[in-house]
């Protein structure tokens, strides 16, 4: 059982890191346009790229973040899921509010 909650704690904190990073660049490759540029060079769309460097951080968080979280319990699983749970509201409030600044007040 300690390796099933090692495993779940690292998944959880693996999907944290990774919405941190995916709200960070969707709003970093609007703001500096190199970056867009990149990304499209490097991966053909831009989307491709950040889908691409999002499942290449989950999975080495999630393997890393398997091993370390030795202990097992339940109790941090659930506060975990709680993070999780706040990291993907601010996330895509953070998107959502970005795109209406964008929208609204930059030409």
């Amino acid at each position: 059982m300690e390796h099933q909650t090692s495993l779940i704690k690292g998944v959880i904190a693996s999907a944290i890191f990774t919405i941190i990073f995916i709200m960070a660049i969707t709003i970093i490759v609007e703001l500096v346009p190199p970056i867009k540029d990149w990304l499209k060079s490097t991966f053909t769309h831009h989307w491709i790229g950040k889908g691409v460097l999002a499942t290449g951080l989950f999975t080495l968080i999630a393997v890393l973040g398997s091993f370390y979280a030795k202990k097992e319990d339940w109790d941090e699983v659930a506060q975990y899921l709680n993070w999780l749970t706040v990291t993907t509201i601010l996330g895509g409030g953070a998107i959502l509010l970005f795109f209406i600044w964008e929208a609204l007040f930059r030409k």
